[in-house]
């Protein structure tokens, strides 16, 4: 449960990970009190600025429970229908702090109002600028990548990677390149006794126009397939968005592996629990443009 909870951490960044939190506070505590044990004459509930107080507060706290699941769930599945989405009803949050501070007989006038204004401004525009960190695992049924491509992919790979290939091969990357918030790249590798070659996905860093991956296999105590197949034969594919090469595969040791597993780290920090769970020294594998 910890390892998962870190997982799931590591999925956003930190700010993020405070409003998915938040949203599901509200969906799964807050709200359904509000709805269904608060007495109506308590209720009150606020719309860009305008207080609702009693039956009309109790009409509109469905629609704000709705407002927060939907948050909660795309957050954790981070979809791209949250790109605007998130941002507008944060402008919404900013325009409701302000009036309510100047119309309000509670409010703090016009000091106050623009004070939390400028304070939710800043999830506001957070929000607004995370076009990116949004990738929707919806598919579309009229993408086909290239039938080569496809026979290239590992079959021993769960359903949800080999989508994400298809996806990424079928976009250039559109839909792909970015996965939960971190970057990831295609990588080709040949079968070390089979011959074949063999394609996944992989989150990576980047260093003096390197690009860095790990071979975690999530902690297991034996290294992941496709880097003994690297290991054999280091010459590889490799496909970054809409940018496809030949490159080399070099596992880096000593000063150099740590200043590259750092910056790994920080990309994707759960590989700090992988690297705690077994004995083996997780690879770091450095891919050189050819």
């Amino acid at each position: 449960m910890i390892t998962k909870l870190r997982e799931d951490w590591g999925l956003r960044p930190w700010w993020m990970n405070g409003l998915f939190y938040f949203c599901c506070y509200m969906t799964f505590i807050y709200m359904p009190f509000d709805l269904f044990f608060k007495p109506v004459a308590e209720d009150h509930e606020i719309w860009f600025g305008f207080s609702l107080t009693g039956w009309w507060a109790k009409a509109t706290e469905p629609l704000h429970w709705a407002i927060y699941a939907a948050g909660a769930y795309g957050f954790w599945r981070m979809r791209t229908w949250m790109w605007p989405w998130a941002a507008v009803y944060a402008a919404q949050v900013v325009i409701a702090m302000v009036v309510w501070n100047l119309i309000n007989v509670r409010g703090g006038g016009i000091v106050a109002g623009l004070t939390a204004g400028v304070i939710f401004a800043v999830p506001m525009v957070a929000l607004w600028r995370a076009k990116d960190r949004f990738n929707s695992a919806t598919t579309t049924q009229e993408r086909s990548p290239a039938i080569t491509e496809e026979k290239t992919m590992s079959s021993t790979l769960p359903d949800w990677a080999q989508e994400h290939m298809r996806n990424y091969l079928a976009t250039d990357g559109a839909d792909g390149h970015i996965w939960r918030g971190v970057p990831t790249l295609l990588l080709t590798t040949t079968g070390s006794k089979s011959g074949e070659e063999r394609m996944l996905p992989l989150i990576y860093g980047e260093d003096d126009g390197d690009y860095i991956i790990v071979a975690s296999k999530g902690g297991f105590p034996e290294h992941p397939a496709w880097y003994s197949n690297l290991v054999a034969q280091p010459k590889v594919r490799v496909q970054v968005a809409a940018d496809k090469f030949s490159a080399t595969a070099t596992t880096v040791e000593g000063e150099r592996r740590q200043k590259l597993w750092d910056i790994m780290a920080e990309v994707w920090p759960p590989y700090i629990e992988y690297q705690q769970k077994t004995d083996r020294q997780i690879p770091v594998v450095v891919l050189t443009r050819d």
